[in-house]
């Protein structure tokens, strides 16, 4: 009862729960077309490393114009 007490009575916040770094990280890896499962092999070529993520940096920007284009007729540099 006491080990368990405090849970029963615990309350939670409303909303989904905090996004952990792994979490970013995983998504932020996704985003920027990295694999997952071998980004530390990836990382370990310092050069390959920044390439594929000054890469991907481009392509999610790229992505992210395309929605304000078509959200508000929005028109950035290309």
């Amino acid at each position: 009862m006491v080990l368990f007490g405090d849970v029963a009575n615990a309350k939670r916040l409303v909303g989904r729960p905090r996004l952990r770094f792994k979490d970013c990280a995983k998504r932020d890896m996704t985003e920027f077309n990295i694999d997952r499962r071998h980004w530390e092999r990836l990382a370990k070529g310092r050069d390959e490393w920044r390439k594929s993520i000054y890469e991907g940096c481009h392509i999610c920007d790229k992505t992210w114009l395309g929605v304000l284009a078509s959200k508000k007729g929005y028109e950035g540099e290309g």
